[in-house]
């Protein structure tokens, strides 16, 4: 039976053991365990987190790429030991990272190395293996074994690509060099069959390729190959053969086709076609025959039609155009027609005298010569036109002027060098003689290059110092001038015009009449182009000459007036003057005079010539001829009045003509006669002539006297015709050379006499004539050129040019005129 426990003693009950402490104590020893496993717990978590990121991070470190070159370096990466929080993770991740850098590294290594040998195995094996030990050597060992696996595997699937792609080049190149033999084999078969020789040897060659090419390639067709192989030695046989027919005769070509039989290996509708090839072939080769043939003829008639132009040109044809103008020549029955053009051509080469002979000759033989007389006076005409065209152009084109010595491609026109105008000179002395038989006024330049100085004369760039300068460079003598067509002539009569300051001012109004207010004719253009005409006379110049020098008058009066001034008729006919030079009334007629060259000095030149005098400007002319012409040279109206007025004395390009009534004198050559007459020619006939001597001083001595100034008549000598100063003079100049004269060391002094003379003619001494001096009037200074030309006139000597000392007489003048202008 149970027993009850005793819950009561007496009275006294004890308390019990208060256990609320110890189990608060264990309760909160309990939670704090529970704390620190949950704290632990996120410790841990938190840094396995953590270490991951670091183990991606630490792996992502130690890889590093040179851009550069692309290459990829692997550093070490340290892992950790595995006691502390996190380094499991750490190491999981820096090696999970690592094998994936590798792997994917590692794929583009390989791709990269495919390319770089696409047909290359040993290559690419050899640098991949480097690849994989140098990777393997840079990877940690947990790795190592697994990441060769992978890398093997990788590169020996590249290796195959490769491998394969090897075997497939190696047949495509062993291909093409048997398809190329084959082919060439071929084609040397036709070239050695036609040329018939034996072809045994290619046919073996292009046999072995084609054994070769059926072992390589099981669907390549060796004997239909072999076939066509034959089938090209038989139509290249058939060919030769009717080639050679062909040469012979090439109907025997066609008939031959016609009568060829099926060869072995040819089916009929093949052989009909190799057949049809064929007699096309040989139809095109007919047709190129004839069409060769009268491509031939058509070159040989452009040939013969150019040739004559050429020869009728004066200039040559080369050999091959030669030949052919023969030959056709010779099947058109035109040998005579050809013969006369090389007569011709050989005419324009000889000089003026002998091409005027042989017209002589020619026109002597009356009908037998009448069709080639009448040929050479058209080229004859032909060459005038030429050579009024474009003189110099003309004479190279004929060989006349070579240029030798001479670079066209570096002259330039706007700055000629003094040795390439003495050039030039040289060639215009060359091509006159040639084609004239004397010096003319032949330009120095081609028109091409006379259009060069055109352009610059027009030009805003330059100033008109600058084109005065030039156009005085050239002057009249360069004959470049008559190139100068219309409103262009302007610039011809600056640069020719004798003085200086006439020519600067010419282009310096020529610049101002491009601006509004020098615009200063206006209305009153019309009266000053009468007054021109007033003083020049209508029929004095021709009328291109007449246009140029009125504009070139305009220009000169622009070019000293003010702004906006008013047009003054006075001034511009004195602007005219100074253009034109001096025009008088000679034998009724005005007559334009040389520079420096008096009326009476001019009459008397013409009324006083000689025959000897006019057979040099004429020419060799019979004694009738030039007894006539000298009469009509001096005729006063009276002898031959049959014409109604006196034969006129005119002014043209290059000198004087002698008109006579509607006709005008002609020279040997039966060409207008040109008298050049200026101041120089002037006074080389006076030094060369008695009698001109004669005259000339007594014109001195009537010039003396109409100046006042007393001379003495020295007697006559038989010695000598100097008579008056000239002769003292010269004695005095003797007698000083004879002491010792000369310019550097002695005071040439004259006699009490001559020196009187001097002194009276400076004193007395005139301005010239002209606007520029006009206003000078008593207040004149003459330079030291006009008192040398004065000393020279009154001494009554023949032309000294200023500063040349070299000429007799001329130190003493030179010495006398420092004299009297340091006075």
């Amino acid at each position: 039976m149970a027993i009850k426990p005793i819950t009561r003693y007496g009275k006294f009950t004890p308390t019990g053991v208060d256990k609320s402490g110890e189990i608060r104590m264990r309760a909160l020893a309990g939670l704090g365990e529970t704390a620190f496993d949950i704290t632990r717990d996120v410790v841990k978590t938190k840094r396995e987190q953590e270490s991951t990121v670091e183990g991606i991070k630490a792996a992502e470190e130690s890889r590093t790429v040179i851009l550069e070159t692309g290459k990829v370096n692997y550093a070490d990466v340290e892992l950790r030991s595995g006691y502390g929080f996190g380094d499991a993770q750490f190491n999981r991740a820096a090696l999970s990272t690592m094998n994936s850098q590798r792997d994917v590294d590692s794929r583009i290594k390989f791709d990269k190395l495919e390319k770089l040998f696409p047909l290359n195995p040993q290559g690419f094996e050899t640098a991949s293996n480097a690849y994989i030990d140098g990777v393997e050597s840079a990877t940690p060992l947990e790795l190592r074994s697994s990441l060769r696996t992978t890398l093997t595997a990788r590169k020996l699937s590249k290796l195959n690509i490769i491998i394969e792609s090897k075997r497939l080049e190696d047949i495509k190149n062993a291909t093409r060099k048997n398809v190329q033999n084959i082919n060439e084999a071929t084609d040397a078969i036709e070239v050695l069959v036609a040329s018939n020789k034996n072809p045994a040897t290619e046919v073996d060659s292009a046999t072995a390729s084609i054994d070769a090419q059926s072992e390589i390639d099981p669907d390549f067709n060796a004997e239909e190959a072999k076939s066509n192989l034959n089938k090209t030695q038989i139509e290249a046989t058939l060919r030769r053969k009717n080639d050679d027919l062909f040469d012979k005769n090439p109907e025997r070509a066609f008939k031959n086709l016609d009568e060829q039989k099926l060869p072995e290996g040819y089916t009929p509708p093949e052989w009909d076609k190799v057949i049809g090839a064929e007699t096309l072939r040989l139809r095109k080769r007919q047709q190129l025959q004839e069409n060769a043939y009268k491509s031939k003829q058509a070159e040989q008639k452009r040939d013969f039609d150019n040739g004559v132009a050429l020869l009728n040109q004066g200039r040559g044809v080369d050999q091959k155009t030669k030949t052919n103008m023969e030959i056709f020549a010779e099947d058109t029955g035109q040998l005579e027609n050809l013969k006369d053009a090389f007569s011709i051509n050989d005419y324009m080469q000889l000089s003026s005298t002998k091409r005027l002979q042989i017209l002589e000759d020619t026109e002597a033989q009356g009908l037998e010569g009448a069709v080639l007389y009448g040929k050479l006076k058209t080229v004859q005409e032909t060459m005038d036109k030429a050579l009024d065209k474009d003189p110099m152009s003309y004479a190279i084109s004929q060989g006349v002027v070579t240029l030798e010595g001479f670079d066209a491609e570096q002259f330039d026109p706007l700055n000629p060098t003094q040795e390439e105008l003495d050039k030039l000179y040289e060639f215009r002395g060359l091509a006159s003689q040639h084609y004239f038989n004397r010096q003319t006024n032949f330009p120095i330049f081609t028109k091409n290059q006379a259009n060069t100085l055109v352009t610059f004369f027009e030009s805003d760039t330059f100033t008109f110092v600058d084109k005065a300068t030039l156009a005085r460079t050239y002057g009249e003598r360069s004959g470049i001038w008559n190139l100068f067509e219309g409103k262009k002539g302007v610039y011809a009569q600056a640069a020719t015009n004798d003085n200086e300051d006439v020519t600067l001012g010419i282009f310096a109004g020529l610049e101002r009449l491009k601006r509004p207010e020098y615009k200063i004719l206006g209305e009153n253009r019309v009266a000053a182009t009468n007054d021109f005409y007033e003083y020049v006379g209508l029929d004095t110049i021709s009328d291109d000459d007449a246009f140029s020098l009125i504009d070139a008058s305009f220009a000169y009066y622009a070019g000293s007036v003010n702004q906006n001034e008013k047009y003054n008729a006075d001034d511009f006919k004195l602007a005219i003057k100074d253009v034109v030079g001096q025009v008088e009334d000679i034998r009724g007629f005005k007559t334009l005079l040389p520079t420096g060259v008096s009326e009476e000095e001019f009459e008397k030149y013409f009324d006083m010539m000689t025959e000897a005098e006019y057979i040099e400007i004429a020419g060799d002319k019979t004694s009738e001829q030039i007894k006539t012409d000298l009469e009509l040279i001096k005729d006063d109206g009276v002898l031959f009045g049959v014409f109604g007025e006196p034969t006129r004395i005119k002014a043209v390009v290059g000198g004087y003509q002698i008109i006579v009534g509607n006709g005008v004198l002609t020279n040997a050559q039966e060409e207008p006669l040109v008298i050049k007459l200026d101041r120089n020619i002037l006074d080389t006939a006076i030094m060369n002539s008695p009698e001109r001597q004669l005259d000339a001083e007594k014109q001195a001595v009537q010039a003396r006297r109409s100046m006042g100034i007393a001379t003495q008549r020295p007697a006559k000598t038989k010695q000598t015709t100097k008579t008056g100063a000239n002769e003292q003079f010269n004695k005095e100049y003797d007698d000083a050379v004879q002491k010792g004269f000369n310019i550097e060391n002695a005071t040439f002094t004259l006699s009490d006499e001559l020196k009187s003379q001097l002194e009276s003619a400076i004193t007395n001494m005139k301005p010239p004539s002209g606007r520029k001096y006009a206003k000078l009037k008593n207040n004149y200074q003459p330079s030291a050129q006009a008192v040398f030309e004065t000393i020279r006139t009154t001494l009554g000597l023949p032309k000294i040019p200023f500063g040349d000392l070299k000429t007799k007489g001329g130190m003493a003048v030179e010495k006398l005129t420092e004299q009297y202008m340091a006075q």
